[in-house]
């Protein structure tokens, strides 16, 4: 009689088994085998394989998206959205202890996403939030990006960054002048008239490049003192001009000047101009000489009185 299906002395029976490695599987994967069969007796045997270890190696990929406003003024707060996922070519492990940070706004803080168990798992999408104040010292455009840690199941580190955000600066410099006229002017005399420049109160601070300083009399002003050599008027500093005018008796009456201010921001782009009007009243002198007499015989006394006439409209 032929029996087949038996093991007997000297055969090695090869099985083999296939299992697909789980994102949730345990690192190191630990498994055994059971064999059952029956001896001639119909008596069942059985026996168990020895424990395989498998390291798993976890392949988690992040992917870090970045977004934010296109532009923004000096002195505005800012902020910036960050959303974590798994990447498409991720093997879709865990990943925990994330951290974000942003190179600008630095630790950006999660508002969602997790379901609770603090492992970033495929499908879910944690979005965090960070805020920043925009400089005036900032570049334009300000471009930063934000860079994500965190552990794969093994403790093994995982990291990625976004892309970069480009966020177009807005300046807004604000100047104003000042002048100290004097109440009067006299006919034949020239009066030496000096103006300030510096940042408005509403200013953001910002430097203006190329500023020219323009009286509707006398043209062009010059600078005669603030610039610390940069050519930048720059927040705190006052910048002054000066210009000469010579009174004669051919002027309107009051004398009266404007004087504009015009420049550049960052941008080199051209600001609003800024204005200040001033005037006097213009007076000629006359000189009367005055002589008096004494009462003592070949004595008198000579006194020259200066009379200010207004000059007429």
């Amino acid at each position: 009689m032929c029996i087949r299906d038996r093991l007997v002395p000297g055969e090695t029976w090869v099985y083999a088994a296939s299992y697909v490695v789980q994102a949730s599987d345990p690192d190191p994967l630990l498994n055994t085998a059971s064999a059952t069969g029956e001896d001639l007796d119909g008596d069942t045997v059985t026996a168990d394989s020895n424990t395989h270890s498998l390291d798993v190696a976890y392949d988690p990929v992040l992917n870090l998206v970045k977004g934010g406003p296109a532009t923004a003024g000096i002195g505005d707060t800012v902020e910036y959205t960050f959303n974590l996922s798994h990447a498409a070519s991720s093997d879709g492990s865990p990943v925990g202890s994330l951290v974000i940070t942003d190179d600008i706004a630095g630790a950006a803080t999660r508002i969602g996403g997790d379901d609770g168990d603090g492992l970033l798992v495929p499908g879910e999408t944690w979005v965090y939030t960070a805020s920043y104040v925009i400089q005036a010292s900032d570049p334009d455009p300000l471009l930063n990006t934000a860079s994500v840690t965190g552990q794969e199941l093994t403790g093994e580190s995982v990291s990625a960054s976004s892309n970069t955000h480009s966020l177009d600066v807005a300046f807004n410099p604000v100047l104003r002048v000042d002048g100290a006229w004097p109440v009067k002017v006299y006919v034949g005399e020239t009066q030496v008239f000096t103006y300030v420049v510096s940042h408005a109160a509403n200013s953001d601070g910002t430097p203006v490049h190329d500023i020219a300083a323009t009286g509707a009399l006398v043209g062009p002003l010059t600078l005669v003192s603030g610039d610390d050599g940069d050519g930048l008027l720059e927040l705190g500093e006052s910048w002054v001009y000066a210009t000469s005018y010579l009174v004669d008796g051919l002027i309107p009456n009051p004398l009266a000047e404007t004087i504009t201010i015009t420049g550049r921001d960052r941008d080199f782009e051209a600001i609003p101009p800024c204005s200040g009007t001033y005037s006097a009243q213009v007076v000629a002198r006359i000189f009367i000489p005055l002589i008096l007499r004494s009462y003592l015989p070949d004595q008198h006394l000579d006194e020259v009185r200066v009379l200010e006439v207004q000059r007429p409209l």
